[in-house]
C-alpha cells in the first residue's frame, strides 16, 4: 500500500427486505447510506456511466474533467495512459491505472479511440466498450 488509508472492503446483505422491482440506484443508495452509518469516511454519490451506474466522490473526481487527445488505433495500456495522464494534466491530481493480470489484457487489446472536450470517466467507459483483441497470426507447421 503506498500511503493513505488501506481500502476498505465490506459486504452487505440486501435479501432480507429487498425489493426486486426498486431501481438499482435506491440500492446502490443505501449501500452508500449503509456506509455513513457505519462511519466509513467520504462523501459519495450514485452516478449513471455509460449504460450503467458508479459510485463516486461527491466532491468531485479528476476523472470528472473534461480531456481530448486524437483518435488513433492503440493498445488498450498505451490508451489508458494518454488518459490518465491527460486527467492528472487537466485535474493537477495523479491518475493512475491497472496493473498486474490486468494490465496484461490491456496489452493485448486494442481500440481506436479518441476524446474532444469529455469527461476522463465517460471516455474510459467508452474504451472499455471498444477494446477488441487484435488478430493473431496462426503459424502453420509444414
Amino acid at each position: 500500500m503506498r500511503g493513505g488509508r488501506p481500502p476498505v472492503y465490506r459486504t452487505y446483505n440486501f435479501a432480507v427486505g429487498f425489493d426486486p422491482s426498486q431501481p438499482i440506484v435506491s440500492v446502490l443508495e443505501k449501500v452508500l447510506d449503509q456506509a455513513g452509518a457505519e462511519g466509513i469516511p467520504g462523501n459519495f454519490k450514485v452516478v449513471a456511466i455509460g449504460d450503467g451506474y458508479g459510485i463516486i466522490p461527491a466532491e468531485g473526481s479528476p476523472l470528472d474533467r473534461p480531456i481530448s487527445f486524437p483518435s488513433a488505433e492503440r493498445t488498450a495500456d498505451a490508451t489508458f495512459q494518454i488518459i490518465f495522464n491527460a486527467a492528472t494534466a487537466a485535474s493537477g491530481h495523479k491518475v493512475s491505472g491497472p496493473s498486474g493480470i490486468a494490465n496484461n489484457m490491456f496489452f493485448q487489446a486494442v481500440a481506436t479511440i479518441g476524446a474532444e472536450g469529455e469527461p476522463a470517466r465517460d471516455v474510459i467507459v467508452r474504451l472499455l466498450n471498444d477494446m477488441r483483441w487484435r488478430s493473431r497470426r496462426r503459424i502453420r507447421p509444414f
